[in-house]
């Protein structure tokens, strides 16, 4: 069964920490827009007071509205620690679901994976995955909604104002849209390097006594060197992107400020609105373009989620292994082990380990396999294992095809000693 999750790999492991983690977010939406509103009343307020010289006005104002933004503001404490409770635990489960997994993937596919990107997977990109869900993603929504409210007070002050925020929000949101793609794919790209770089210093790191005893420490440092710039070219290309992104965005933001700005200074100049409103409105739309605004690190971010949990999820779309079916049914009965016409291959790509090899063991006959290293004689104890699966022939053990055994009761018929 396939359970790929790439944008969303530990949403899947959410299971009884909804309440939790929806209560944080509502608590963060509730603190943003209530400190945001109450910013910006404020501000027109005391704009006002200053124009009517009204201390009374002025004391009142920051008296009320500075008692809401402290109320609401410590709310975001309680919130944070809600929703980064909810996803360390699904990251934990997630995790442990991952881990499990691997205990019954192919051996081949460890294999063909280093050590140190599997470990890679199971940690760096889990710890982006669950960050991004417990908190960059929370709070985004959080400005979002602030946002949405912001826009409808706009509206109530003076509708005229809403076109300009209107106008920057959407086109942060085109063009955010177009960057989508390559930054997903930069992103793949910066946490592969990542993987495959941190994999190269682990082989440093264990190769030393054999690469200073045979003295090929030039080999390993370039081999690593060329690893380690490939990861800074994939980085560089991913932080141009992002700070393009962000540049457009906070572009985008000053046109909004300057445009709101120079309309509420020519109704102004005309008396068709107070300075309190203005000022009031500015900060308004403001909020109105903030989540987009910072859009371009929250699409960075999302994109490097994506990829991070895609390379995580890849590894639970591994089936398990299974004991290989016998290609053909011709089988001698009486031996303990019997190999017949059995070929492998450890890769497409890779010369044949065994190939046309056919032997029979009697029970309880002692046998040893002598030959040079490279002459396929772990390989024999691989295949009976079922870690691998023959290429072609067949495979029994005490009159059985190895493929009609389930796992555990295969390998419980063997004690396998390895040479290291």
């Amino acid at each position: 069964m396939k359970v790929r999750r790439e944008a969303s790999g530990a949403l899947t492991y959410m299971r009884g920490l909804w309440f939790s983690f929806a209560t944080g977010g509502l608590l963060s939406i509730v603190s943003e827009a209530g400190v945001q509103l109450a910013l910006a009343l404020l501000l027109g307020a005391m704009v006002n007071s200053a124009v009517a010289r009204d201390r009374q006005m002025l004391l009142e104002s920051v008296l009320w509205y500075g008692a809401l933004i402290a109320v609401t503001a410590a709310l975001l404490p309680l919130a944070h620690a809600l929703c980064a409770k909810g996803a360390e635990t699904a990251g934990r489960r997630w995790r442990d679901a991952v881990f499990s997994h691997l205990q019954d993937v192919p051996l081949s596919f460890v294999a063909r994976h280093p050590t140190q990107d599997i470990v890679s997977r199971l940690t760096s990109d889990t710890s982006v995955a669950v960050q991004f869900l417990g908190e960059e993603l929370v709070d985004f929504v959080a400005q979002v909604t602030s946002a949405l409210v912001a826009a409808g007070a706009i509206a109530l002050i003076d509708a005229r104002f809403i076109a300009i925020p209107l106008l920057a929000v959407g086109s942060a949101w085109l063009f955010n849209r177009s960057t989508e793609q390559p930054l997903h794919h930069l992103s793949t790209n910066s946490q592969a390097g990542l993987a495959a770089m941190s994999s190269g210093f682990s082989e440093l790191v264990r190769g030393q006594v054999a690469a200073r005893a045979w003295g090929f420490s030039h080999v390993v440092n370039t081999r690593f060197s060329g690893r380690s710039d490939e990861y800074w070219a994939a980085n560089v290309r991913l932080v141009r992107l992002q700070s393009a992104v962000t540049a457009i965005n906070n572009f985008l933001g000053a046109v909004n400020f300057l445009g709101v700005a120079g309309l509420g200074s020519f109704l102004l100049l005309r008396q068709e609105v107070s300075a309190g409103e203005v000022a009031t409105i500015v900060q308004f739309s403001q909020v109105v373009v903030r989540p987009f605004r910072g859009a371009g690190g929250f699409w960075s971010l999302l994109q490097g989620a994506r990829a991070a949990s895609s390379r995580v999820s890849e590894m639970l779309d591994v089936p398990a292994e299974q004991l290989p079916r016998a290609k053909n049914a011709a089988v001698d009965l009486e031996p303990a082990v019997s190999f017949t016409n059995v070929a492998f291959s450890y890769g497409e790509q890779e010369p044949l380990a065994l190939d046309g090899v056919t032997f029979s063991v009697p029970k309880g006959a002692t046998i040893a396999f002598v030959g040079e290293s490279g002459g396929g004689k772990s390989t024999i104890f691989r295949l009976l294992l079922g870690l691998y699966g023959a290429a072609e022939g067949s495979i029994a053990v005490n009159g059985r095809t190895i493929g009609d055994y389930e796992l555990h009761e295969l390998r419980g018929l063997f004690s396998l000693v390895p040479q290291d």
